[in-house]
């Protein structure tokens, strides 16, 4: 075997595969997703059966700390929703073991929504 493919084999061997958590439902999206050993967050996607109206709400995406205040809190993702009904995020987000993403978004118009996060552990 050469050895591009047998490092190609090792690298394949040790990824783990990724998993999926799928959130639905209708009315205000308030979902945590929390980090138990350590995860990478590798694509997150919210689809919207219908579009918003103009109500000024924002999908909001937090990566907080744990034991740190709420100062800490980063947003890693923010957008007003009037007339988005999809939202694909595809840069990785490195969660610690214990450290938590929320996703937050009012849905006034009570808009049937599904979330779907890929995670792995590398």
């Amino acid at each position: 075997m050469s050895s591009s493919k047998q490092l190609l084999m090792s690298l394949l061997s040790n990824a783990s595969c990724p998993e999926s958590t799928q959130v639905t439902g209708s009315g205000p999206i308030n979902y945590a997703f929390v980090s138990e050993d350590g995860v990478v967050i590798r694509t997150m996607s919210l689809h919207l059966v219908g579009v918003p109206g103009d109500n000024d709400e924002d999908l909001v995406i937090k990566h907080k700390i744990t034991g740190s205040s709420p100062a800490f809190d980063t947003v890693r993702f923010q957008n007003d929703m009037d007339g988005i009904s999809d939202v694909v995020l595809t840069d990785p987000i490195f969660l610690p073991a214990g450290d938590t993403l929320t996703v937050e978004f009012a849905n006034s118009d009570n808009i049937q929504f599904g979330l779907n996060i890929i995670h792995g552990g590398n």
